[in-house]
């Protein structure tokens, strides 16, 4: 395989990387996109290993800028976005490489990946935080290379480059060569120099040039002094280091390395552990050990005394945050041990607690629920959540701010939601989807980072397969079975809007479609940013007037103008629907709107335009309505006998006298030579009534 074959391999293995640790940091460690991701960086990693027969996968920072198994990347691909966020990873946690080699297994890895999620969470910076440097993994390493120039005239840099010599694989010839060409006298004052430079830097390295075979004077005394010159804490951490890597070599089924590696990191830890100092530090981790043990016991019984008062519905215990703290272990501990019951009655215990009127109680309680619930595997922790759903859904709807244990629980709920959708269990997923519903409306009081969550949730639970699953209810034979169907997509609110919309716009089922008006109306406001941006001049005709009414049914006032040019649309049934939601939502606009589209509007359109002015009792309509029925441009026809009648009964409702002469002469028209009545006995009767009204009205 090419260089630049396994560099693309070895980019997508750590975007992937980057992919999995942000939703670690983001989900729990047991939901479906963790699993997911984790499990394709995995695969990825193990393909790059394997690629051509190399050993390991070096992902290091050198200057601002990323190489991969020394190899910098081109301009080109350091400016891309994936590239610039792992970069950014490892500057903020001080992290100068990571070294993945090959027997890597899943668990080790993700391991890695939560450690690496949780130093982000703390905002680790510069330098490794401890938790990271302080882990040890058996086939990744951190900072574990470190290059020494040869050239005075270069920086040090984490990747190899000309001149540079790997301080790891070259350590003990160097300091056989030193042994070989020093006076004696000169040992001790080098090994002495040696071993101040050494312990003032990186622990990984440390370990790794102590456990390389140091033969002769000078390897004897710069060990003696290496062990001398470190303090208490590093002297501690590097046994502890060197501790895991000769239990993890001793865990690889018995398989010994071909260049005595194992016998030597065997060989160290007993030569350190002989040592004055490592004889001090036995004696200290065996003191440390007992004290352990002694606050092991106490924190037991005082657990169980806790878990007592708990169980005797004693709410005061839930104040002990101590008990709360390891009230997780103590649960997952019964259900290990199959005391099921015993472990049932605690949570339901803990689910009466989150509806505390305590804050302090809730807080502690659902932290421990969270975490509770995390530690149980995926098919138990459905039925723990279903369990206590109602009272989660409750203690969500009380929350006014996100907290770790809220945002848990709502993607806790959320997954059972999506469960029970996908069984077929629609109905059962109700109040779930309606605490959210509650949590994302606008009338939320407190933090708005609820209202988000809860829309992020509704979006989570709208998606693939459960979207599917509840259109098909929507879209069933069976009564009830679309019934339940509108009553969920209405609880998921907007999520659900654009599949709606796209079953409007295609359906030949006019009963479908009202169906879908219906749940979008239902879902009121929040479906509006989707309509403002389907509705198009071009879309059927049908569908655009739907659209319009739904602007009628949960728009406002701005929305006038974005539905006020389909008045002249070329269906007159739209036309007809936007003069309707105008008046609906048009608000003090409905006036200046109706009256500047009078004229140029068809006549059937004007009929209802006159009808509505009249209904407004629109003072400036009158002029306008004055010319429509002026006798000497009035020609009778059905049309305009019809126009002119309903003129006749706005100027009624309006009740300015100023129409009165207009209307007299209309109301006195006498019979032609054919018998008959300008426009009509219809139009006269219109006039006289409206005469009437406007006289027994108030003056105006």
């Amino acid at each position: 395989m090419t260089d630049a074959a396994k560099q693309e391999k070895a980019i997508r293995a750590m975007v992937a990387i980057n992919a999995a640790i942000r939703n670690i940091h983001l989900y729990p460690i047991s939901s479906a996109s963790v699993i997911v991701t984790v499990d394709k960086a995995y695969h990825l990693v193990l393909e790059t290993l394997e690629a051509d027969g190399d050993a390991q996968l070096v992902f290091a920072e050198s200057e601002k800028h990323l190489l991969i198994c020394d190899v910098p990347l081109s301009d080109a691909e350091q400016k891309k976005p994936q590239i610039s966020a792992f970069l950014g990873l490892l500057l903020n946690l001080g992290i100068r490489n990571i070294t993945i080699r090959k027997g890597l297994a899943r668990d080790e890895f993700c391991s890695f990946l939560e450690a690496i999620s949780t130093a982000v969470r703390k905002g680790g910076k510069k330098k490794a935080s401890p938790g990271l440097s302080d882990r040890t993994f058996p086939h990744i390493f951190l900072n574990h290379k470190v290059y020494v120039s040869l050239d005075q005239d270069r920086d040090v840099t984490s990747g190899g480059g000309e001149g540079a010599v790997d301080v790891q694989k070259d350590f003990s010839p160097m300091v056989s060569t030193l042994d070989y060409i020093l006076v004696p006298e000169t040992k001790e004052e080098v090994a002495r120099y040696m071993a101040a430079s050494l312990v003032s830097g990186d622990e990984q390295v440390l370990s790794d040039i102590l456990i390389q075979k140091m033969d002769g004077e000078l390897g004897a005394k710069l060990f003696d002094h290496l062990i001398r010159e470190m303090d208490d804490d590093v002297f501690e951490r590097l046994v502890l280091r060197i501790r895991q890597r000769h239990d993890a070599a001793a865990s690889e089924n018995g398989a010994v390395k071909e260049d005595g590696a194992d016998d030597r990191i065997r060989a160290l830890l007993r030569d350190i552990m002989r040592t004055e100092r490592g004889v001090q530090l036995q004696a200290r981790l065996k003191e440390k050990k007992a004290r352990e043990e002694a606050e092991r016991k106490k924190r037991a019984l005082r657990l169980m005394a806790g878990i007592g008062s708990i169980l005797n519905d004693q709410p005061d215990a839930f104040r002990d945050k101590v008990l709360m703290k390891f009230l997780p272990d103590a649960v997952c501990s019964l259900l290990i041990n199959r005391q099921e019951k015993q472990a049932e009655r605690l949570i339901d215990r803990l689910g009466d607690g989150l509806l505390s009127k305590d804050n302090a109680v809730r807080g502690n309680v659902s932290c421990a629920l969270s975490r509770i619930i995390g530690k149980i595997g995926p098919a138990h922790r459905i039925i723990w959540v279903r369990r206590l759903s109602y009272n989660l859904t409750d203690w969500i709807r009380i929350e006014t701010a996100v907290t770790p244990a809220y945002e848990k629980i709502c993607i806790y709920l959320t997954d059972l939601a999506k469960e029970m959708i996908c069984s077929g269990k629609s109905a059962e997923a109700n109040h779930i989807l309606d605490a959210f519903d509650a949590i994302g409306s606008e009338e939320k009081q407190g933090d708005a980072t609820c209202r988000r969550l809860a829309c992020d949730m509704f979006r989570e639970v709208a998606s693939g397969d459960v979207m599917s699953q509840l259109l098909t209810e929507f879209q069933a034979s069976d009564q009830e079975r679309r019934r339940q169907g509108m009553r969920s997509l209405t609880r998921l609110g907007a999520a659900a809007v654009p599949a709606l919309l796209d079953i409007l716009r295609k359906s030949e089922d006019r009963y479908e479609r009202a169906r879908v008006l219906r749940v979008i109306a239902g879902i009121g406001r929040p479906g509006l940013e989707d309509l403002e941006s389907r509705i198009e001049t071009d879309a059927p005709w049908y569908y655009i007037r739907n659209l319009i009414l739904l602007f009628g049914r949960i728009g406002n006032i701005s929305h006038v103008d974005l539905i006020r040019p389909f008045l002249i649309h070329g269906d007159q049934r739209v036309r007809r629907e936007c003069l309707n939601s105008i008046y609906l939502i048009g608000g003090g606009q409905r006036e200046s709107v109706f009256l500047s589209a009078l004229p140029s509007v068809d006549d059937r359109l004007k009929l209802d335009i006159v009808r509505l002015l009249g209904r407004m009792r629109s003072s400036d309509a009158v002029p306008m309505l004055l010319h429509l029925i002026d006798p000497e441009k009035f020609m009778p026809s059905k049309m305009n006998n019809q126009l002119a009648e309903q003129v006749c009964i706005a100027l009624g409702h309006i009740g300015e006298k100023a129409a009165l002469p207009a209307l007299r002469a209309i109301a006195s028209r006498k019979r032609d030579l054919l018998g008959q009545v300008p426009g009509g006995n219809a139009l006269r009767s219109a006039a006289a009534k409206a005469i009437l009204e406007i006289n027994s009205g108030p003056d105006k």
